[in-house]
């Protein structure tokens, strides 16, 4: 079996769950065992172009950001990683997880 370059990328919502206010978990982990966790990840061309943007605009505010606020911090974003790579489409779909 040949080995892949295997990147995990785990967000938490149990805190969402159990309303936990103080704790959330996002988290990268890879085939060589890096691993980190910060406030905000992107893969690809958006960990070049996009991360610093959500850096600026998430750090120190992760537990006061409404849903509205982070939907358009990723709009820029993803207008951000648009203009930069004209090959792309404009075209961007969104979700929020709903718990049953």
């Amino acid at each position: 079996m040949k080995r892949g370059w295997y990147k995990l990328y785990h967000a938490d919502l149990r805190c969402l769950l159990i309303n936990i206010d103080d704790f959330s978990f996002l988290g990268y982990v890879d085939l060589l065992g890096t691993t980190y966790e910060a406030s905000t990840l992107a893969t690809g061309y958006g960990a070049y172009i996009a991360q610093p943007l959500l850096r600026k605009a998430v750090e120190g505010r992760e537990h006061v950001l409404t849903e509205e606020e982070g939907i358009a911090i990723l709009d820029n974003a993803m207008k951000v990683l648009f203009y930069r790579d004209a090959r792309s489409i404009n075209k961007v779909r969104g979700f929020t997880p709903l718990t049953h």
